[in-house]
């Protein structure tokens, strides 16, 4: 390459400056690469890449499909909150259907490439299909493709697999490969599988003005089947992964996702039962405990983790609404949560609206909670105006030492106190208000959780940017 680089084919050069874009970027944190000045920006490198691709897919083969898969990791680790033409979900889907035509998601015994050729394309299919259920589950979209035509055998370590024993090579990476080498993409197939299925039963496809293709006893079913299945799958993490390791939390954070999908306000269960919230409610807390684990031991923000921020942060929400007597989960829960996305923000600025989005939300609760106990005399969650104040201080360092709703206009303030909120009685929150209930829970919580799986349609994000406009308000 050096050498001779006009001899170079265009593959060898995209791979290059493809490999090199995400490792960079994927470096940030990095002490080590810190030391090292580099002239380019992972960007550039990635540009640079990208000038090769067109002519690499003109031609369907095995490495246009390996350029297509880098490609889509790239944006996963970097197209933040500018895909508003869901061309991840396009491309995951051309992807798909590039693998299809090559027939890498079958098995033919008269097929044979040779032994590394048919692990490669064994590979190739089912990275394919982590990244295109990852890629549905975001968008709520449709699958590309089906498991019942699927047949391709799972991937299996070769003798180049395993790395060397010379010490000379040896990393802390390589030593975290060595623990555990193929079984976390193994664990991934998996639980990809229980997202598909979850798309095609949960949330069925609906035409309008009609019900699902399933009954409502069949999706019950299906989801207690789906929610046995994960809770197996965890019980391989925890068997097979060291949870001292990034990668088990990774997986565990796929867990409690799945769980939530599962539990949360759906298409086929809109108002879940107290257990499903209770479920929800602790899958919450276990995801972002999670996430502050790898965070404390240096792990770069990716957008993945925006959107799981906000699937987290809206269900918690609505769960401690529905189910708690006071604000001291939420409150907990917010603290926590806030101090990751004030870190988000460093990254990507403009995580803001949806950080605005948990604030403007939790808000309403936390403070509808504490002037129900107010009102009832009790001591409840002993939130006071400091308490508020330090929340405030820790979602926007150096700004309004004051919780954020003190500053909203008219139009949150009259919905602020229409709120409902729990009573230490039961659970299901019987108001001499309903018809609040249902559009409170019907519009805020799932219209909003609906419409962020469709960017393209971003309307409730706009609407809370102009009624609330917060940038104004806080700089």
């Amino acid at each position: 390459m050096y050498t001779s680089p006009r001899e170079v084919s265009l593959h060898d050069k995209f791979i290059l400056f493809i490999v090199i874009s995400i490792g960079l970027d994927r470096a940030e944190k990095d002490v080590e690469m810190t030391n090292y000045i580099n002239q380019f920006r992972p960007v550039e490198y990635f540009n640079t890449a990208y000038r090769y691709l067109e002519e690499i897919l003109s031609i369907r083969s095995e490495k246009s499909l390996q350029s297509l898969l880098l490609v889509i990791i790239w944006l996963l680790n970097t197209n933040v909150l500018k895909d508003d033409n869901g061309d991840l979900w396009h491309l995951g889907r051309f992807s798909m259907s590039l693998a299809m035509e090559l027939g890498v998601h079958r098995f033919n015994p008269d097929w044979d490439f040779g032994e590394m050729k048919n692990e490669l394309r064994n590979r190739l299919f089912w990275c394919t299909y982590i990244i295109e259920r990852t890629i549905a589950v975001r968008f709520g979209r449709g699958l590309s493709l089906r498991k019942q035509a699927i047949d391709t055998p799972i991937p299996q370590l070769l003798k180049d697999d395993y790395i060397s024993d010379s010490s000379t090579f040896r990393t802390e990476l390589l030593n975290v490969y060595d623990q555990v080498q193929f079984k976390p993409s193994l664990l991934l197939i998996n639980i990809c599988e229980i997202y598909g299925d979850t798309l095609e039963t949960v949330y069925i496809s609906r035409a309008a003005h009609s019900g699902p293709a399933l009954t409502l006893e069949e999706i019950s079913n299906y989801k207690a089947q789906l929610l046995n299945s994960l809770t197996q799958w965890m019980v391989q993490v925890d068997k097979q992964i060291p949870n001292t390791l990034e990668c088990y939390h990774e997986l565990k954070i796929r867990y409690c996702l799945a769980s939530i999908i599962l539990n949360r306000p759906s298409p086929s269960f809109p108002v879940p039962d107290t257990e499903s919230m209770l479920t929800c409610k602790t899958d919450c807390q276990e995801c972002i405990s999670s996430y502050c684990w790898m965070l404390d031991h240096g792990w770069k923000i990716n957008p993945t983790c925006l959107h799981d921020l906000v699937n987290v942060g809206l269900t918690m929400i609505y769960c401690c609404w529905k189910t708690e007597t006071d604000s001291d989960s939420l409150k907990d829960f917010s603290l926590k949560i806030l101090n990751i996305m004030n870190e988000v923000v460093k990254y990507y600025p403009n995580f803001t609206k949806f950080k605005n989005l948990f604030i403007i939300v939790s808000s309403i609760i936390i403070d509808g909670f504490n002037n129900n106990v107010n009102k009832s005399g009790g001591s409840g969650s002993n939130i006071n105006g400091d308490d508020l104040d330090s929340m405030a201080e820790d979602q926007h360092a150096g700004a309004h030492n004051q919780f954020m709703f003190q500053n909203l206009p008219q139009q949150l303030e009259q919905l602020k106190s229409s709120v409902q909120y729990s009573t230490p009685f039961h659970f299901t929150n019987e108001q001499a208000n309903p018809e609040f209930n249902d559009w409170f829970t019907q519009e805020l919580f799932q219209d909003v959780l609906r419409q962020y799986y469709f960017p393209s349609n971003d309307t409730i994000m706009e609407d809370l940017d102009h009624l609330f406009n917060f940038q104004t308000n806080f700089e």
